[in-house]
């Protein structure tokens, strides 16, 4: 799960509260593990689908990846800090 979604966390919440609900239904170990995965894996693709779909998360294209390689460390990271500042309305200080 791309960190940039901020869905790692709910993610493993929504997997822990499932299984515990599985088990509980289930008395057969390996029926309860087929039955949560039928359960989850929907949402996962899901909700996974939408976090790669968001634009910090699109691997650079070549133009780009040749720019970030030859581009100097420090100057690198100022680009990176003004970028995710566009991106951000906490960062640019603009929250909704």
């Amino acid at each position: 799960m791309p960190p940039t979604a901020g869905q790692g966390a709910n993610q493993a919440v929504e997997d822990a509260w499932t299984l515990r609900e599985v088990l509980r239904a289930e008395p057969d170990p390996v029926a309860a593990a087929r039955r949560y995965e039928r359960h989850r894996v929907p949402r996962v693709r899901r909700v996974s689908r939408l976090a790669a779909a968001e634009r910090p998360n699109r691997v650079p294209g070549a133009v780009t990846g040749l720019v970030m390689r030859t581009l100097p460390a420090q100057l690198a990271g100022a680009v990176l800090h003004q970028q995710l500042r566009s991106w951000s309305s906490v960062l640019s200080g603009s929250r909704p």
